[in-house]
């Protein structure tokens, strides 16, 4: 068995031994740090060794084209690709086909005077006509947001409509023609993209007699 005097020897000799191994890193560490080539020197070999260690294929390609460059064009793409994300709407529609274009998922209280009630999204379009065959497409982003409580959009002033309106839904759901026919069996058929290719409301599609 070692002596106790021995085994405090060996324990003093070994925390010498640390204090000269922690100086001789003070006194590197700190000749690195006063000269600007050497902590240059250990910057570049951290480099090296996280690119040999984790480095891995360029994920992107170098193009000459600098029209990336075009911050007008790139913030106008931008908003322009804003302007066709698809928020979920619901489209309340009254008695008298005014219409609200509600930015929730749901309604606690339905108005008692609700015509139609259409879960679809902002890009979808609504479509009124009036009695005289006047009609008017809009997309719903366009019309505005409402609450359940705020004054629903009169379709009929809104548009400077000339007269009541018949009919007035969203375009939602699928279809290849918009079919009119009056109480005199006088028929009218329009082809969905004609439809849509009409740009100025209220546009005349029926021509309508007393």
């Amino acid at each position: 068995m070692l002596r106790l005097q021995t085994l405090v020897g060996l324990e003093i000799e070994k925390i010498l031994n640390e204090i000269a191994d922690k100086k001789e890193l003070i006194d590197y560490l700190t000749g690195i740090l006063e000269d600007p080539k050497k902590l240059d020197a250990v910057v570049v070999d951290e480099m090296i060794y996280m690119k040999d260690t984790y480095g891995d294929a360029r994920k992107t390609t170098l193009s000459d084209d600098a029209s990336i460059y075009d911050l007008n064009a790139n913030v106008k793409a931008l908003k322009r690709l804003d302007e066709m994300v698809k928020d979920p709407v619901i489209t309340w529609i009254g008695g008298d086909y005014k219409i609200k274009v509600l930015y929730q998922s749901r309604i606690l209280n339905i108005p008692a005077d609700t015509f139609t009630l259409t879960k679809t999204h902002n890009q979808d379009k609504m479509i009124a006509i009036s009695d005289k065959g006047e009609l008017v497409i809009e997309r719903l982003k366009d019309l505005g947001k409402f609450t359940v409580q705020s004054d629903a959009l009169d379709v009929v002033k809104h548009y400077g409509l000339k007269n009541k309106l018949l009919f007035s839904e969203t375009m939602g759901y699928d279809f290849d023609y918009l079919i009119m026919i009056t109480n005199h069996n006088t028929m009218k058929k329009i082809d969905k993209e004609l439809l849509l290719s009409f740009r100025k409301f209220p546009t005349i599609v029926m021509g309508l007699e007393e």
